[in-house]
């Protein structure tokens, strides 16, 4: 067995998992080490929300289209995962005892990866929008909001500041406005799987 080349850091979810399982589903599993980012908790969001780096009526509207997609994907398959990590201290622990592990790429988490494993690994992170235009939270509804309905998922290097690495690769795609908003979360997704998919063929 060939040891993971590649950390898979992905939201620990059901939607993300049944995405992530995706993405994954062309290669060989053994290539790739999978970490659930269970980062995010209630108290994470109550202090954003009074920071006011999102708001309460996107937040709602990312609750709803999460318990949504969950019903439309839930017969298919999750992934399975290797780990789990709630600190970027945890996710640097996984590293330093797998050298083998050369690319780390985030998949819907929400960790903040620092400088100690961004100094390490080549870090890559999934983006469902066209950047810089659409940086951080909210990207897709700000897109809605805007009419600018011509977008793309963006495979970027990552930096200390969220989602200003050189861009690697796109994949374009339409948002449908007269379609609610969780689907086109979903077809922002299905685009970040293909995105995802067309970088680790390049590897």
């Amino acid at each position: 067995m060939n040891k993971p080349s590649i950390l898979f850091l992905i939201s620990n979810d059901t939607n993300t998992k049944i995405l992530a399982n995706e993405v994954l589903a062309p290669f060989n599993r053994d290539q790739f080490y999978i970490v659930g980012d269970s980062s995010v908790s209630l108290s994470k969001i109550i202090r954003l929300l009074r920071k006011r780096r999102i708001k309460f009526f996107w937040l709602l509207k990312q609750l709803i289209s999460s318990y949504v997609q969950k019903f439309i994907l839930m017969r298919n398959v999750q992934c399975t995962l290797d780990n789990t990590v709630k600190s970027n201290d945890e996710l640097a622990d996984i590293i330093r005892k797998h050298p083998e592990i050369k690319t780390l790429i985030a998949f819907r988490g929400g960790l903040l990866v620092k400088e100690n494993i961004l100094s390490n690994v080549n870090c890559i992170n999934v983006h469902y929008a066209r950047l810089p235009d659409y940086i951080g939270l909210g990207s897709i509804s700000n897109a809605l909001k805007n009419k600018d309905y011509k977008q793309e998922a963006t495979i970027h290097i990552m930096e200390k500041s969220i989602d200003t690495g050189s861009t690697i690769l796109t994949e374009p795609y339409l948002l449908e406005p007269s379609k609610p908003y969780w689907k086109n979360e979903l077809i922002a997704s299905k685009a970040g799987v293909v995105a995802a998919q067309k970088y680790i063929k390049s590897l």
